[in-house]
């Protein structure tokens, strides 16, 4: 680490991924440019290996070894107590920065009006462009979401942005977590991200919260990050994935007064989630990427 304190710090939660977070590691010190950093590697008890090959392998890494899986939020709160930086910025351990990314992050607080946090561009391996920024996700929203926006059309298309292409920056209300940068002074007032929230809706429940403190998020279309998705929680499986997903987006709308009552949320989206498993092998589900290949 640098003797002065570094512009980001770098946080990444993994899990079981030892080969996807050496890629990850090896992109982020590949990357050319003026922004100083520390990287601070999370484990949430992996078997695979993960600690002693990013000890052995990079030696300049901070590793930080949980006994059990803790959660993506709570990793990433162990990381920021562990961090220098003016900047924490989040990281899935199955992306890879692309020349510049890192740069494009620090400079993007740099404006005026300085945002409190920044969302970067997420990429697949083949160069499209995933949505990674949305606005408000209602019920209705949540619904299109779990029929692949084949449902409440108009919502859907509200909540993923689409008609924005994301090649340019602009103001967003929640983002993708697989990688985003905040403010340390900003995340240690409002307390982290919330534990409660064992994986997803981590950077809904905190955008939320820094809209009630007049902060806002900026997305930096410069910020190229290719994003494996789903690989660092494989192991749960696809159906383990989207059933988290719907149990933590009821959390967020009871924690925040969005909803009367969980058990009726439940009673809602879990028709639509199983009707989601059942037309999975026939295409139902999300489409993930923007008709951008060239991006």
């Amino acid at each position: 680490m640098n003797e002065t304190a570094p512009t980001l710090s770098i946080i990444i939660p993994s899990f079981n991924t030892a080969a996807l977070t050496r890629n990850c590691l090896q992109s982020i010190l590949a990357q050319p440019g003026r922004t100083t950093n520390e990287i601070i590697v999370v484990d949430n008890g992996s078997r695979d290996g993960t600690v002693e090959l990013v000890g052995r392998e990079f030696p300049q890494v901070t590793v930080i070894a949980e006994p059990v899986n803790c959660g993506y939020g709570m990793a990433c709160n162990i990381g920021a107590g562990h961090a220098h930086g003016e900047f924490l910025l989040f990281l899935n351990s199955d992306t890879q920065m692309l020349d510049g990314a890192l740069d494009s992050v620090s400079e993007a607080f740099r404006r005026e009006p300085s945002p409190a946090a920044v969302a970067c561009r997420e990429l697949d391996v083949d160069g499209r462009t995933a949505w990674s920024c949305f606005g408000r996700q209602t019920l209705r929203a949540a619904i299109s979401f779990l029929t692949g926006y084949r449902l409440f059309r108009r919502d859907g298309d509200r909540y993923r942005m689409a008609d924005w292409d994301r090649q340019s920056d602009r103001w967003v209300d929640n983002v993708s977590g697989f990688a985003w940068a905040v403010r340390r002074t900003t995340f240690e007032q409002l307390g982290g991200f919330d534990a409660h929230l064992f994986l997803y809706c981590e950077e809904q429940d905190f955008g939320i919260r820094l809209q009630q403190i007049s902060g806002r998020i900026l997305f930096c279309a410069d910020a190229r990050i290719i994003h494996l998705s789903g690989r660092s929680s494989i192991e749960i499986g696809r159906w383990g994935r989207r059933r988290q997903w719907v149990e933590s987006f009821v959390y967020l709308r009871r924690k925040h007064r969005l909803s009367r009552s969980a058990s009726l949320d439940r009673i809602v989206l879990y028709p639509f989630l199983l009707m989601w498993w059942l037309g999975s092998a026939t295409g139902l589900g999300s489409r993930r990427h923007l008709v951008d290949p060239q991006a």
